[in-house]
């Protein structure tokens, strides 16, 4: 592979195969400098002092000698790269990740969202599926699964501990109002995420249906990143002000009160990308952190994005099963379900955003 070397005042060019050029700047290429005196291997942290390196700071040498370039710095301090790695930073960061958008009419086509126990179990290339399924369409599932809540807490601890909060870690779901939350009766339950209230809802969740009887209670999910990409291409200003302004959710009962004030859309700081719907109109407060002069637009706003999430088109309705574990990214997803008669037991629970990204990076995956 061949490579030209550009030096100027304050940074260097390198040519990449006269396909492409990248720019470095000298106190980045010091900064990053993962000498052993720089940067310590066994704890990955830096050891060096931003600090103490000047702003201005310059090369005595730069030269590049076969997939290396090495720098020797006016203080003598020696720093090398390999150019491969140079090659793959991105200024700024780009997404890397596979995102397919989906509604009822695609969905169903999908085939690798689906893992056995036994592949999942056998090594880590079965989570490594479940995660990649997750990423890629923001749902999975781990099919035959003893139906116990025991056998669903293994099959969750494969990615990440369960998140515990005010319910619990492991739950189990029925009709039996043991919290002030609708989840826990037999009602019909529209299209939401969860933990809107918290400061950081929970990344996955968890079903798993250990029996039924009687009817209805079918399972709703609607790809919320394809709901707000629909409502971006047909009206941007909805789409933005959504992103913009934010709303207080909160969850009260006795003895506790959480609140939480975010936007309904966010992006991605740098690549503004789609990163996280939070939509539950059930668990909104007062509305008192949008302008007065705001309002109308706001209700404009957050109806058509509803509108958008109740379109038929968009809903997938599923029953589950006795020995099928549902994944679901809480950040992109969305879940509901019909009204039911008689007992359906559910359990299932939550896994951190931050635990199940971790997993995901460490099996080599793109969560960007």
């Amino acid at each position: 592979m061949g490579f030209q070397l550009y030096e100027y005042r304050e940074f260097i060019e390198i040519q990449y195969n006269s396909e492409k050029t990248l720019k470095f700047y000298y106190i980045w290429l010091r900064d990053h400098c993962r000498c052993s005196q720089c940067y310590n291997t066994k704890t990955h942290q830096i050891s060096s002092n931003i600090l103490n390196i000047p702003i201005n700071i310059k090369p005595s040498k730069v030269e590049i000698i076969e997939d290396n370039l090495y720098i020797t710095w006016e203080d003598k301090h020696q720093t090398t790269y390999s150019l491969p790695s140079l090659e793959k930073t991105d200024f700024p960061l780009i997404s890397k990740r596979e995102i397919v958008l989906w509604n009822k009419n695609n969905v169903s086509h999908f085939q690798d969202v689906k893992i056995p126990s036994k592949i999942y179990f056998e090594n880590e290339d079965g989570p490594k599926k479940l995660l990649h399924s997750l990423l890629k369409y923001g749902f999975g599932l781990v099919t035959d699964v003893e139906p116990t809540l025991e056998a669903t807490q293994m099959v969750a601890e494969k990615i990440a501990p369960v998140q515990k909060t005010y319910f619990g870690e492991m739950w189990s779901v029925s009709n039996d109002y043991q919290f002030s939350d609708t989840a826990y009766t037999n009602v019909a339950l529209g299209a939401h995420t969860d933990n809107t209230y918290f400061t950081e809802a929970a990344g996955l969740q968890i079903f798993h249906m250990l029996s039924r009887e009687g009817t209805g209670g079918e399972t709703l999910l609607v790809d919320g990143f394809n709901v707000a990409t629909n409502l971006k291409n047909r009206d941007k200003d909805d789409f933005e002000f959504l992103c913009k302004y934010s709303i207080e959710s909160q969850y009260i009962e006795e003895g506790n009160h959480f609140s939480n004030i975010e936007p309904v859309i966010k992006l991605h700081t740098i690549t503004k990308q789609l990163l996280q719907v939070r939509y539950n109109r059930y668990d909104r407060a007062m509305l008192q952190c949008i302008p007065q002069e705001k309002i109308l637009q706001f209700y404009k706003a957050y109806k058509s994005f509803g509108n958008e999430v109740c379109n038929p088109i968009n809903e997938w309705w599923l029953k589950l099963q006795p020995g099928s574990v549902l994944f679901i990214d809480n950040f992109r997803v969305l879940h509901g379900r019909a009204a039911y008669t008689g007992q359906r037991n559910l359990c299932g629970c939550y896994l951190s955003r931050v635990e199940w990204l971790s997993k995901a990076r460490t099996l080599g995956l793109n969560i960007l």
